[in-house]
């Protein structure tokens, strides 16, 4: 008796070489896998390019959104500020001297294109704080003296805030870009 008894695996692999498809299932599978395989069909594209969009519209959306409440955040504080009492830190009648007077901002104060053009001239200035920033305070005196505020600040610091005009409590308050700072103009300008 030499005969071995056969083992687990053989006796698997004999019985499943045993068993066969029926004739129908075998041509069912062959249909099928002859069939060409349409992965990304049209309504599955359209479907994905509303998501897309969709998605889209939502950043853009909520950007905006952010944008705008930033915008009417600065405003509100420079607008507060600009109603205060100005305690000027850095006496100066004109802007070439607040050119070195105020290191702390991390750039040079400028006169906008707007104190150019009219006849305002400078009273003071101090550093202030918006948005957690520190930024500078310049008041301003029209020839008729009536009192403005005009806040410069590094504009890379503030990318989302819109310019523009907008009136918070009854100060109007101007913002807009002018040589790589954003510039705010609190109070009633010369018309």
């Amino acid at each position: 008796m030499n005969e071995q008894p056969d083992t687990l695996d053989t006796q698997l692999r004999e019985h499943y070489q045993q068993q066969s498809l029926d004739p129908a299932a075998i041509a069912r599978l062959q249909r099928i896998a002859r069939q060409p395989r349409r992965v990304f069909t049209f309504p599955r594209f359209a479907a994905a390019a509303m998501v897309l969009m969709s998605m889209g519209a939502s950043i853009f959306g909520w950007w905006n959104h952010v944008g705008a409440t930033l915008s009417r955040e600065v405003a509100a504080q420079v607008a507060q500020q600009h109603v205060q009492a100005f305690a000027s830190q850095f006496a100066a009648e004109d802007f070439k001297q607040l050119e070195t007077t105020m290191p702390q901002l991390g750039f040079t104060p400028i006169e906008p294109q707007i104190c150019k053009q009219d006849d305002y001239r400078v009273v003071g200035a101090r550093y202030a704080t918006v948005a957690g920033k520190t930024v500078a305070q310049i008041r301003l005196a029209y020839v008729e003296g009536t009192p403005l505020s005009l806040y410069e600040m590094r504009a890379e610091d503030f990318p989302r805030v819109r310019e523009g005009k907008t009136n918070i409590d009854g100060t109007p308050v101007t913002i807009w870009r002018e040589n790589g700072l954003l510039m705010a103009l609190a109070g009633t300008p010369a018309e």
